[in-house]
């Protein structure tokens, strides 16, 4: 829905949305699975020693194995677009004809 609204790119905080480093990863995911352009994802040596924003922060180690996963979903999400792309092009559907909008 956002992106009918702005031509800005979305970029999503998962940090500071959630709060709690637990729950980071699986925010970030669902972030990237949804089409997000980008995210802002806290990252601390030692974040229970942290001045601030410890409670939300990755370490490295976590913050690289996300990136990871990312990077897989990023390729599954480009495919998908790619392939309803296709199909809208080789179906002569014209999907920015506003029929659908209100």
């Amino acid at each position: 829905m956002l992106r009918e609204l702005t031509h800005l790119p979305v970029i999503i905080d998962p940090s500071h949305a959630i709060g709690i480093s637990r729950h980071v990863k699986s925010m970030a995911l669902a972030a990237v699975a949804s089409g997000a352009d980008g995210l802002i994802v806290e990252v601390h040596n030692d974040p229970p020693n942290a001045a601030c924003d410890g409670a939300q922060s990755l370490t490295p180690e976590q913050f690289a194995d996300l990136a990871d996963k990312i990077r897989k979903i990023r390729e599954v999400v480009a495919a998908m677009y790619a392939a309803d792309r296709n199909h809208a092009f080789s179906s002569g559907e014209n999907r920015d004809s506003g029929a659908s909008r209100a």
